[in-house]
């Protein structure tokens, strides 16, 4: 087979890049080496997939050099300089992808030439664009690089004696402190996000200094920095809902001026505030999810990928979500709608799951079986999921024997597995362990002290964190009844 690397960046490449790859390889001014483009060309023959035995080097070189024995070395220079080709491709196509950062090279180039005329059109059009521009993270950067660039034009034309602006360094400065706080507030939301995934300590005493520092300039004021301030304080503080409103209210305001990416991002750090809460135990935030991914979905930014794809398990967390406040018929047209929108390698797996769940939902228990039975993914997380929801099925249609089996697999699942997180594993241990509990009350096994331990467990449910949690609450609930009842 060819080298592995120039075949891993072949086989990502569309049609329509595959044939600007072949102008590209074609062009002398980037490659020079007709042998090259022959092997190109011979490689796209079994694009996309790049995997026909056809690809031997050897059999290549017969199909390239008919006749002439097979040289090692020659053919290894081909494929090393056709890989070069393609990573300068890639490099070309990300440069062409950022508008900006070519308007600031040419800038430089034209400042070096002494071209000050066209420098100084050009820099009034680049201060337009950025004026224009959607928000993203390195809005403030660029229009840094704006006051920077000026600051260099007026050097060059001498006209710096003149200009009022020249030793004037208060945009420039503020847009530079602004950048590094929205890139500060985004990165370590990130950091403190993972950190409760894997449960892993963040020493937030920075964080606090520079959010000290934020909170006594007068960029507090600038809406743009705000909104980034706020997403990383529902990440600091889980129960700080004060700045979750003042966030959805800052967004809904400036809304139309984020770019699709950062829209898709701060939406999902509230989802995954208002996700916190519920597992803490505040089922009002339901709404607040439900309205949140509804707007996502309406105004296309479910994802942030270029190619449209929505993530997979949004997917079936919107589905959930739209269940458990019985908007069935919403949940369902979503369903159908956007199953084409899932990236076909989990399209059947995820639509399976998310049927599942709305039938779990509607309390079509056999159906929701029914589904996960089409569900197979070697991926241990999915395996979870897909056991959570042959758990609450059991319980739900009271097959205590099946349930007790399935109880004790999980628990050799849990024990035995490498990959899942210690946090993700007690989360599911604890739903475990809840339900074995529940069971044995519902289906009669315990005779005595009923009411102390079914209140035991309201109370650890509410305290801990707890996959399901408003599920457990709602059979803790109807337990209560049953008790009830029966005394």
């Amino acid at each position: 087979m060819l080298k592995s690397s120039l075949l891993e960046i072949i086989r990502t490449f569309t049609k329509q890049e595959l044939i600007k790859f072949e102008d590209f390889v074609r062009s002398p001014y980037f490659n020079k080496k007709e042998n090259v483009v022959k092997l190109f060309l011979e490689i796209k023959k079994y694009s996309p997939e790049l995997s026909d035995e056809d690809l031997e080097k050897e059999k290549v070189w017969d199909r390239l050099f008919p006749g002439q024995k097979y040289n090692y070395g020659i053919m290894k220079n081909l494929i090393f300089d056709l890989n070069k080709v393609a990573e300068r491709f890639l490099h070309i196509q990300n440069y062409e992808s950022k508008i900006f950062e070519q308007d600031i090279n040419l800038l430089e180039k034209m400042n070096e030439k002494g071209l000050l005329r066209q420098y100084e059109k050009n820099l009034k059009s680049f201060r337009n664009e950025t004026d224009k521009t959607t928000f993203d993270q390195n809005y403030f950067y660029y229009k840094y690089l704006a006051e920077v660039k000026e600051h260099a034009f007026l050097f060059s034309n001498n006209a710096r004696i003149k200009d009022k602006n020249f030793c004037n360094p208060e945009n420039m400065n503020e847009y530079l402190i602004a950048f590094f706080l929205v890139n500060f507030f985004i990165k370590n939301y990130d950091f403190l996000h993972e950190s409760q995934f894997y449960d892993k300590p963040v020493d937030t005493s920075v964080l606090e200094t520079v959010c000290n520092f934020f909170e006594n300039t007068t960029l507090r004021k600038n809406e743009f920095v705000l909104i980034y301030y706020y997403t990383l304080k529902i990440i600091m503080d889980l129960n700080d809902v004060e700045s979750f409103g003042r966030l959805k209210e800052l967004m809904n305001k400036n809304f139309k001026q984020f770019s699709h990416e950062e829209k898709f991002n701060i939406h999902l750090a509230m989802v995954n505030f208002c996700n916190i809460k519920m597992m803490k135990g505040s089922p009002s935030f339901m709404e607040e999810l439900f309205a949140i991914y509804k707007k996502m979905v309406e105004n296309g930014f479910y994802s942030s990928d270029k190619d449209g794809y929505i993530n997979s398990s949004m997917y079936a967390n919107i589905v959930s979500t739209a269940g458990n406040l019985r908007e069935f018929g919403w949940a369902e047209r979503f369903l159908l709608n956007f199953k084409n929108k899932l990236h076909v390698s989990e399209k059947e797996l995820y639509f399976a799951l998310a049927n599942a769940t709305l039938n779990i939902k509607k309390r079509n228990f056999n159906e929701a079986l029914g589904n996960l039975s089409k569900c197979k993914s070697t991926n241990p997380f999915v395996k979870i999921t897909i056991k959570r929801f042959q758990i609450v099925i059991y319980y739900e249609l009271g097959y205590f024997e099946e349930l007790d089996s399935l109880l004790d697999s999980c628990k050799h699942f849990i024990s035995n597995d490498k990959i899942v997180t210690d946090s993700a594993k007690h989360i599911f241990s604890s739903f475990i362990n809840m339900v074995q509990r529940m069971a044995e009350l519902k289906s009669g096994n315990h005779k005595k002290d009923k009411e102390f331990i079914l209140q035991t467990l309201k109370d650890e449910t509410q305290k801990n964190n707890a996959t399901n949690k408003i599920w457990i609450l709602e059979k803790l609930a109807e337990l209560e009844k049953q008790i009830a009842f029966i005394a």
